[in-house]
Order: structure tokens, then C-alpha cells, then sequence
């Protein structure tokens, strides 16, 4: 989980940069003391949480297409995980409907909201800086190209996306924002 979490810190925008980190990816994933089920989640869990606050989503998405043309079920896993961390991916929306819900929160929770260190459910702008970096990933990792290698999700799964979103979703502040986001990267 080190090696993955420490390879993913260090991708940045240069080519070298981006095959070497996308071949110690591959060599972690498939590291003969570790299952590759496990790799290959602690990949997909290490670029949700490690890179939040990264500026090289075109360069982390390149080694993503580079690691998951070789480990194609590396891709499934990452869009579940990412779809479980953020529903307008999919994309899906929840109706508060208050008699389906307990309380407030517990629909808050459903959409993907979270807690702060103190227990305290986060702020609507947490959120929105949360969303912003998923859909921006997303964006990104939908027209992803790399010459001699294929993405497993790309632009016509990206196109997809935004027609289901645009026919389906309700206009909110949330989908706003997440369309934004995704249309400002891709």
C-alpha cells in the first residue's frame, strides 16, 4: 500500500515521469507477496484519497490508462470506487423525499456527504470541493488518450455519460456543480 500510495504522490507531467511511476504501479499490483485483488484496490483507493489535492489529473489519468491496459480489471474497480465516492459519476441522483429518510443527514449521507473529524456531517463547500475533484478526474480520465494504448473507459463512454446526465439529472446546485467541473476538465 506504500509503494502504491508513494508512486501516486510522485506522478508528475513529464513522459518519463508518467511510464516510470505506471511501471512501478504495475509491478506493486502484481507483486507476488500481495494478491492482485488487493493491489489492485489499494490502486484504486490510493488515487481517490492519495491525489485529492493534485494538479496533474491529466498526468495521474495517464498512468491510469497506462496501468489498466494491462490490468483491465484495475479499471472496473477504480469507476466502482469511484462511483461509491461520488454518485453524479454514474451518474444517479436521490430525491429527498423525507418519509424514505430518517433524518436530514442520513439523505446528506446518501448523496455522499461526509463527516468532519469531529462527527459533524461537512459542509455543503467540502462537498462541492470533494465533487470538484471527482468529476474533474473523471473528465480527464474520459479523453485520456496514450498512443499504443487503449483506454478502457474513454471518450465514447464520456459522451455517454453527458447525455444521460444532461437527459436525467435535475438541475441543483450539485449537479451543477458536478457538470461544471467535469465540462471545465474534459
Amino acid at each position: 500500500g506504500r509503494t502504491i500510495g508513494r508512486a501516486i504522490r510522485q506522478v508528475s507531467s513529464t513522459e518519463e515521469n508518467i511510464r516510470t511511476k505506471a511501471e512501478e504501479l504495475f509491478k506493486a499490483i502484481n507483486s507476488p507477496g500481495c494478491p492482485q485483488s488487493l493491489g489492485i484496490e489499494l490502486f484504486a483507493d490510493k488515487i481517490l484519497n492519495g491525489s485529492r489535492g493534485s494538479s496533474n489529473l491529466f498526468a495521474l489519468c495517464r498512468v491510469i490508462v497506462l496501468v489498466t491496459s494491462k490490468v483491465p480489471n484495475a479499471m472496473d474497480v477504480f469507476l466502482a470506487k469511484l462511483n461509491g465516492v461520488c454518485i453524479y459519476t454514474v451518474p444517479k441522483h436521490i430525491r429527498y423525499i423525507k418519509e424514505e429518510f430518517e433524518s436530514k443527514d442520513s439523505y446528506l449521507r446518501a448523496i455522499g456527504f461526509g463527516e468532519d473529524d469531529d462527527g459533524r456531517m461537512e459542509t455543503a463547500e467540502k462537498y462541492v470541493e470533494r465533487l470538484h475533484f471527482y468529476m474533474g478526474l473523471y473528465g480527464a480520465l474520459v479523453q485520456t488518450e496514450v498512443r499504443g494504448f487503449r483506454n478502457l473507459h474513454g471518450l465514447r463512454e464520456g459522451w455517454a455519460w453527458l447525455a444521460r446526465f444532461l437527459n436525467h439529472m435535475p438541475a441543483n446546485a450539485f449537479t451543477l456543480a458536478a457538470l461544471r467541473s467535469f465540462l471545465e476538465v474534459s
